[in-house]
């Protein structure tokens, strides 16, 4: 946004206040969705950190073991989007890790599917998490208000407009629960997303292992000293 400019009228310094405050509750919205993704993610790389015969779920077969082959194979968010609905069916094909099929799925049943990873998220976590994956949080900070996608059309000052709620649909993320509906998100963006995540967060891994490894052998080459010196003082 540009600067405030103070030659405004009081009414303009008004709405471009209420602006900046909607921009900054939507960047807001954005770290915090990213920082809730990197929780989900984080929540569903233990699965591959543990014994290949380990289950997934206990009222399934899925093991841990399948889940790796998912990963190697980058299709581990579809294989574990398998994984939810095969507990919602009660059944899941003993295949599925090999070929998991893709899973293209709308906000409800993404929020269902984050929360089943990550209980501890908030249903309007998951939702904030799908508009910034689908990139609709994003659009909003470049978009108008959204009482201003309508026009003047539903203005209360307009007359004839006395009841604006039976004529405005409600907004959510500055859309109607139909084009809410109808957005999609495709688990192969979230694979790509997560394998590059996975290399890079085992690469840092690698690293902060090498530096407790050095610590690790300073303070034992510290203490062999240290024994060292109190031999030489007893003699």
């Amino acid at each position: 946004m540009k600067p405030l400019d103070k030659k405004m009228s009081l009414g303009a310094q008004k709405e471009y206040k209420a602006e900046a405050r909607r921009k900054h509750e939507i960047q807001m919205k954005i770290r915090k969705a990213e920082k809730n993704f990197k929780t989900l993610l984080e929540e569903i790389k233990k699965f591959t950190e543990k014994a290949d015969e380990e289950l997934i779920h206990p009222e399934l077969s899925a093991t841990c073991g399948d889940a790796k082959f998912a990963d190697k194979n980058g299709k581990y968010f579809k294989y574990l989007y398998a994984v939810f609905e095969g507990v919602q069916t009660g059944n899941i094909s003993k295949s599925a890790h090999l070929n998991p099929p893709n899973a293209r799925v709308g906000k409800n049943n993404f929020v269902a599917f984050v929360k089943f990873f990550c209980k501890d998220l908030s249903e309007t976590q998951c939702s904030d998490m799908f508009m910034n994956l689908t990139k609709r949080l994003q659009g909003m900070l470049l978009g108008t208000k959204p009482a201003e996608e309508f026009g003047d059309s539903l203005s209360p000052n307009r007359p004839g407009n006395k009841d604006l709620q039976s004529i405005a649909p409600k907004l959510q993320y500055g859309l109607t629960q139909a084009e809410i509906d109808d957005m999609i998100l495709d688990f192969t963006i979230l694979d790509q997303i997560y394998e590059k995540w996975a290399q890079e967060d085992d690469s840092l891994s690698g690293v902060l292992n090498v530096k407790i490894t050095k610590s690790k052998n300073a303070d034992f080459r510290l203490k062999m000293d240290s024994w060292k010196n109190r031999k030489n003082e007893r003699k």
